[in-house]
């Protein structure tokens, strides 16, 4: 299966003051936390993506993946993530990308550039999308979700909670099925991730406390840190 992670570190950080990408909790960077769940996927993604929004945010994203993690840098923007899983030795191929921007969207911080630049860079497969700032990445979720979309007509996964919120930023992606509207929506200036959905027939609705209490009672998968009161619910 075409299959890959895609994190998602270009936002402004601004409620929370610093860059949350590279903050520890208990000592580890919120972007490493994600690589520790890796060998716990039934398939081991083809790449892992690091979306940012500024060149300027590499050196201290892989000087904290780098402290954190067994890592080996290839080129600029590439570096592979080595592991073992039920005794085989795995290397992973990694990647930070730049956001997608022109000129007159320099100054333009928004999730869909993000999955655009994802989305144009893959050009076809699936794509588990997540933000940088959800620290308990859970892979037997992703496991589940990746089961439920492999070999359907369905173009997204999205969990979604019985209030009827749905967690678009935590959704397995078919990237080719969505290059042309996420470009066309940065064309017109309309930057809500909402706005690129497809008919209701090509979208899978997971309902999260149905499906997944047993395995994350708290669904801690989908808490994200916004703010430093934030780390206080952790």
């Amino acid at each position: 299966m075409d299959f890959s992670i895609a994190i998602l570190a270009g936002g402004k950080s601004r409620r929370f003051g610093s860059n949350k990408a590279i903050f520890k909790l208990n000592g580890i960077a919120l972007v490493s936390k994600f690589f520790f769940e890796i060998p716990k996927l039934d398939i081991i993604p083809n790449t892992i993506y690091i979306s940012i929004n500024k060149r300027k945010q590499i050196d201290a994203i892989l000087k904290a993946l780098k402290n954190d993690l067994q890592i080996r840098q290839t080129e600029n923007m590439k570096f592979q993530f080595e592991f073992l899983k039920n005794g085989r030795n795995y290397v992973l191929n990694c990647e930070i990308v730049e956001d997608y921007a022109r000129e007159d969207l320099k100054n333009v911080r928004a999730p869909l550039l993000g999955l655009y630049t994802i989305f144009r860079k893959m050009k076809s497969g699936l794509v588990q999308i997540l933000p940088c700032d959800t620290p308990y990445f859970n892979a037997e979720i992703v496991n589940r979700l990746l089961r439920e979309i492999s070999g359907s007509q369905y173009d997204i996964i999205i969990p979604k909670w019985m209030n009827g919120h749905f967690e678009i930023l935590h959704s397995i992606y078919r990237s080719e099925k969505f290059i042309d509207i996420t470009r066309q929506n940065i064309e017109r200036g309309t930057f809500s991730v909402l706005n690129i959905l497809p008919n209701d027939d090509k979208i899978k609705y997971y309902n999260i406390e149905k499906n997944l209490s047993k395995m994350d009672p708290q669904f801690k998968f989908f808490k994200n840190i916004n703010s430093k009161i934030d780390l206080e619910d952790l």
